[in-house]
């Protein structure tokens, strides 16, 4: 599989799409993703009920998988809509505040 093929889900609250791998498109396509506005910042999510709750659940972090206390996940290009494996990773909790502010700010 070519490193340049992607694939796009539309987002239901905004006129913009999020870009994965076909991998991911392939489990992810079926959900309805959004735009969330949170205190970090926007990022492209879903809601799943889990009994009488509704959690959201982050497709960075979903693409990324299991994450250790202490670490979370950052878009390396500092573009949130591009959840492509390559461009995301791994940062220690304190140390992505930091990058996500010098790059936006």
């Amino acid at each position: 599989m070519s490193s340049e093929l992607f694939c796009r889900i539309q987002l239901s609250n905004v006129k913009d799409y999020t870009i994965v791998d076909y991998d991911t498109y392939l489990w992810a396509a079926p959900f309805t993703w959004f735009l969330k506005d949170c205190v970090t910042g926007y990022y492209v999510a879903r809601s799943v009920r889990v009994d009488k709750r509704v959690l959201t659940l982050y497709l960075h972090r979903e693409v990324l998988g299991d994450i250790d206390d202490g670490f979370e996940g950052h878009h390396k290009d500092g573009n949130i809509l591009n959840n492509r494996r390559n461009n995301l990773q791994l940062r220690p909790k304190g140390t992505h505040q930091i990058t996500v502010n010098s790059v936006c700010g």
